[in-house]
Formats: C-alpha cells, structure tokens, sequence
C-alpha cells in the first residue's frame, strides 16, 4: 500500500521548488509564521512541521531573534562526503589534491574584485598556528564563490574545505618558517589581486602541509 503525502510534506516540497525556481534566494529571510501560513491556506500548525523538514534538510536555518532564512548551502549536508564513517587520514593526498583545485578556481576570480576588498579579505594577518592559517585559505575562497553566487564552486570549496579542516586537525603539524614564506607571497598575491601566484602559494603550503602529514 503507498503511503500517502502528508500534508505538510507537500508544503515542504513545495517551498523547496520555490527556492529552485528564484522566488525565494539564499540568504533571504521568509515571511513570519502568520503571513506564509495564510498566503499558502494552511494552518500554523502544518507549516512548522514543513519548516522542520526544511530545517532538517539543511534547506532553511533558523536565527534565533532574527527569523528564518534561506540557507547559503541549501540541502548540503553538514557530514556531505559521510567522513565521520572513514578513515580521513588516509585519504591526505587525495583531500590535498582536491582542495588544490578548488583554491585554484576561487583564485581565478580575484579580478573581479577591488584590492581594498581583497585586503578586507586578509584582515588580521597574525595567523600563528596551521589550522588558523587553512581556516583563513578556505574562508576567502567561500567568500569568493559566495559574492559571486556561484553556488556549484561554493559548495563544492565547502565540502573540500571541511575534509581538509578535519584533516589537519588530526596532525601536529608545525607552522615552520617556510610555510609562514608561502604565507605571506599568498597574502600579497590576494592584495594585488594575481591568480596564478595565489594558486602557486596555495600549493606549495598545501605541499608542505602533506609533508609533515606523511612524516607524522
């Protein structure tokens, strides 16, 4: 026997489409309770079981004394590539690859940007330790997807960037002085705004990074 759709599965699937089809984008906030309960002839009752679905799916999020919003990753999993059921550490050079590439089509887009919004991006530049300094490498490589409602090459740096943050975060790697060299040529490639010396600076750091993986 087949089961038939509740309600407010319906309303759930019907919002999702609304979000596919423009009517509602990400980041916008959606209308309060009482207007979306009317405008769709529901009760309150059944759409905040739709929200909850939406929300479990990662489609909406909630901001407590805010309101609800559209999420910047809608439907992306927080566990998207399911690695806390694998072994991460041994996929580095995978994850390293991968996370090579990505940084590398975010850069390619640096023109498109003003140098003093490219400075903003670097902001406080006392990275000391190697998870701060991929926390600050990924960040600016979402921003960049995310300014330009990229929204295939954002989820995709996001997903990299999150193998790559578990990744490190198993390893004592050291902050050493060549990695702090490739460092700083990476934050005056980002200032100046040349592709090809981010992408460069980003390899090699990653490079060295894997290095002191495989020697761990």
């Amino acid at each position: 026997m087949i089961q038939k759709q509740l309600l407010s599965e319906k309303i759930a699937e019907n919002i999702g489409k609304s979000i596919v089809g423009g009517f509602y984008k990400i980041g916008d906030q959606m209308p309060n309770e009482m207007e979306l309960s009317e405008e769709l002839g529901i009760s309150r009752a059944t759409l905040r079981e739709a929200i909850k679905i939406l929300i479990s799916q990662n489609v909406l999020e909630v901001r407590r004394g805010i309101g609800t919003f559209v999420s910047h990753t809608p439907g992306l999993s927080t566990d998207p590539l399911g690695l806390d059921y694998i072994l991460i550490a041994g996929e580095k050079r995978e994850v390293v690859k991968w996370a090579k590439r990505v940084h590398a089509d975010a850069a390619e887009h640096l023109h498109l940007f003003g140098e003093d919004e490219r400075t903003i991006w670097i902001g406080n530049q006392d990275i000391v330790t190697v998870n701060e300094l991929v926390s600050k490498i990924c960040d600016i490589s979402e921003t960049i997807f995310l300014r330009l409602e990229m929204q295939f090459g954002y989820r995709m740096v996001k997903v990299v960037d999150d193998a790559l943050r578990r990744l490190t975060g198993e390893f004592q790697i050291q902050y050493n002085s060549s990695i702090k060299d490739y460092c700083s040529k990476y934050v005056d490639a980002i200032i100046i705004g040349d592709k090809d010396k981010t992408a460069a600076a980003v390899s090699s750091m990653l490079d060295l990074i894997l290095i002191q993986m495989e020697e761990a």
